[in-house]
């Protein structure tokens, strides 16, 4: 199909010019045609063709036409900044035309709209000021209310909030002079929104009770826009650590859903966010985990990631706050994976943004490609007739000068050699139209050649760029694991060396209790021994005596005797002993087994808390910010993070927008897995506090942070949890 009509494409842009308007209202239908079945891409291609031919037909009300339909084409296709830039070509047009000048608010604010979806809210802002000066000149009211409103809306997301409220003060003065109750409900919160986002907490609960008492009024409760209200509220009574009130605005919100049939579960989602967050800073877990899972329940249903993700965080504070460290654990990690969910969606509609802006500048490069080419061989084509019309009266000259020197006599001759002359002329004529049609032929084949070596090298291109962006994936994914398993290896090595050095204690216990035995045996047998010896050495006297000394045998057997009693005596104390030795063996024997087992089942145990720590690591690491997002912002900067156990107390956090870069700096009570689950629950309340409550001020994200904390951890013993640190905000520049 796209090589049809690139052919066709050649086609047009070298005979265009002489194409009827019937012919060219032809093509429009098939442009028109193309982009209802939404194949953009090809309703593109003769969208732009069309403009090519307008251009050189210098028909400019057609022209400026097919700019705004193009323009229409790439906001329906997704491309709204280009859709700009076509409004932006329709409205010059229109603006040099007398009777185009009716389109040029029209134009104007297509323009406007086209960069206000395309996110270029400067660009956008600049076009609804023309915008508005134009109805001001023109003294159209409504429509410069209307102007009013978006410009305060667009400043608000620049951060300009005095500028928003300026305006929007204007618009409902305008509001209020024509009696339009409704408008001036939705610009009163608008005002508070502003005030809220100023600071002025008083002034934005007052415009924004004055808007709900407009709804009533109106009988609206069941408007959007109310519930909407009433949310606003709530937050901003929560941001004021007035949690009983807020929750009394909820409580309206939750009772609406209820009773509203056909409600939008994506939007229930969000209110049972906002419900569990509240309860949950305000202490009251349980009420907290009921709505979350509700948040959860609804979200999924309807496809709302944002309040799943949102929802699966505060569930984890709930855990956490209630020491169920495991649950917490799960349910952060369900947060991990619905946030990169998020991601992955933003991401592919980045891509696919950037794949449809790509085919319509390569369109465009074609089509100019081809004009540029077709320009040149025009020019080509002049320069060899106006050669061939020189040579021919330079021809016809030197012919007349011949014949006004020749004679009567000559003429004849001259007449037959003119003719000759003619005849050769023209076939050389037909043999150069012969040339230049096959020269024509070979270029135009050319063209074809080329174009299709051009796809192919983009084929190529985008071939190899997708294996690079695998085989980088690839790296990135195995460096990880590589990184992983070196994690496991070193807690692996540290709990062998630990292991060991165990060992090695309780074989030095085992060996010292040994000696001691062998000692106390050793004893006994020396006992023994010197006793034996003893009656030896007394029977060898004895023998001596009696032969050197018969009279003395009486009294040497007395003595015999009596040490004989001596000795047994001695020997029955031994036994005694001995007995008493081997049953305190026999006990020790027993310690050691009991210890043996008890150690097996410490060890068992470390190993299951060891595995559950190491976990842990991953998911707190997980919640820091990368580094490079830090070099992004600070390019000399660096992280130096050296938990002293596995799991750390300390954390950094960083926040970003398009006006502020927060950073923080956290130092939690407590080491290990307290010290974690304190700096889980200190992020969750950052991201609350900044990223939801829309607190910049590091003065005021430190209090609120100390007021949230502190009802975390509420318990009836004395507060010793906490955490200090340090906040500071950077304006971007």
């Amino acid at each position: 199909m796209s090589r049809l009509v690139l052919l066709y494409s050649l086609f047009l842009l070298l005979f265009g010019t002489h194409l009827s308007m019937a012919q060219v209202d032809s093509l429009l239908f098939l442009a028109r045609k193309h982009k209802e079945t939404k194949e953009y891409a090809t309703s593109f291609k003769y969208y732009y063709l069309i403009s090519n031919i307008l251009e050189r037909k210098k028909d400019d009300e057609k022209l400026s036409q097919t700019y705004a339909e193009i323009g229409f084409l790439l906001n329906e296709w997704q491309i709204h900044e280009k859709a700009a830039e076509y409004f932006l070509k329709a409205l010059e047009i229109a603006q040099k035309q007398d009777k185009l000048k009716a389109k040029t608010d029209f134009l104007l604010i297509k323009v406007a709209k086209s960069y206000e979806n395309a996110g270029n809210n400067p660009k956008a802002i600049l076009y609804y000021e023309r915008l508005l000066e134009t109805h001001k000149i023109a003294k159209n009211t409504t429509q410069e209310v209307q102007v009013l409103g978006i410009l305060a809306n667009l400043y608000n997301q620049e951060g300009k909030f005095q500028k928003a409220l300026e305006l929007n003060q204007k618009a409902l003065e305008n509001y209020e002079r024509s009696q339009d109750k409704e408008a001036q409900a939705i610009t009163l919160n608008n005002l508070g929104f502003g005030y809220q986002k100023l600071g002025n907490t008083p002034q934005a609960i007052s415009y924004f009770e004055k808007a709900l008492a407009l709804k009533k009024e109106l009988k609206m409760e069941q408007n959007l826009e109310y519930r909407t209200m009433l949310s606003n509220l709530a937050v901003l009574y929560q941001s004021q650590k007035d949690f009983e009130k807020s929750k009394i605005y909820l409580k309206q919100i939750e009772s609406i859903l209820l009773q509203t049939p056909n409600i939008d579960e994506a939007e229930t989602a969000d209110f049972y966010d906002l419900i569990a967050k509240t309860y949950f800073y305000s202490g009251d877990a349980d009420k907290a985990q009921k709505y979350a899972h509700k948040a959860i329940d609804f979200g999924e249903k309807s496809g709302n990631l944002q309040a799943v993700q949102s929802s699966y965080q505060t569930l984890s504070a709930v855990y956490a706050s209630r020491n169920l460290n495991k649950n917490a654990l799960q349910a952060y990690e369900m947060h991990k994976k619905f946030s990169d969910s998020l991601y992955k969606v933003r991401l592919t509609y980045q891509e696919n943004l950037l794949k449809k802006r790509k085919i319509s500048d390569d369109i465009e490069s074609e089509t100019e490609l081809l004009q540029a080419q077709k320009d040149i061989e025009n020019l080509d084509l002049k320069n060899t007739i106006l050669n061939a019309e020189k040579e021919s009266q330079k021809y016809e000259l030197d012919k007349q000068q011949k014949i006004i020197q020749l004679a009567e006599l000559e003429q004849a001759r001259l007449r037959e050699q003119a003719r000759a002359n003619s005849l050769l002329l023209e076939k050389q004529r037909n043999e150069a139209i012969l040339q230049k049609q096959q020269l024509d032929l070979a270029h135009t084949e050319n063209l074809l050649k080329e174009a299709e070596l051009k796809n192919a090298k983009i084929y190529q291109e985008a071939q190899e760029a997708k294996r690079k962006e695998q085989e980088a994936k690839f790296l990135r994914d195995k460096q990880q694991r590589e990184q992983e398993l070196e994690r496991e290896r070193e807690a692996k090595r540290k709990e062998q060396e630990a292991k060991f050095l165990r060992d090695k204690q309780q074989r030095e216990q085992e060996l010292e209790r040994e000696r001691e035995v062998k000692l106390n045996q050793a004893k006994l047998f020396i006992a023994i021994g010197v006793g034996i010896s003893g009656i030896l050495l007394l029977a060898l006297i004895g023998f001596w005596v009696k032969q050197r000394d018969n009279k003395k045998l009486k009294i040497q057997q007395n003595i015999i005797l009596q040490n004989n009693e001596l000795l047994k005596k001695q020997h029955l104390e031994i036994l005694e002993k001995n007995d008493e030795l081997n049953a305190a063996n026999e006990e020790l024997s027993a310690a050691v087994e009991t210890i043996s087992e008890q150690k097996a089942e410490i060890e068992h145990k470390n190993d299951e808390i060891l595995a559950s720590i190491n976990y842990a690591q991953r998911i707190q690491d997980s919640m820091l910010p990368d580094e490079n997002i830090f070099r992004a912002y600070f390019e000399e900067s660096f992280i130096l993070y050296l938990p002293r156990d596995i799991v750390s107390g300390d954390f950094y956090w960083l926040y970003t927008n398009q006006q502020f870069v927060i950073v923080a700096v956290m130092d939690c009570t407590g080491h290990g897995v307290p010290g974690a689950f304190m700096s889980l629950i200190g992020k969750t309340m950052l991201d609350k506090i900044v990223g939801e409550l829309g607190i910049y001020s590091p003065e005021k994200i430190l209090l609120v942070l100390d007021d949230f904390v502190k009802k975390a951890i509420a318990s009836d013993k004395k507060l010793v949890d906490g955490m200090d640190g340090v906040v500071f905000c950077i304006e971007v520049v």
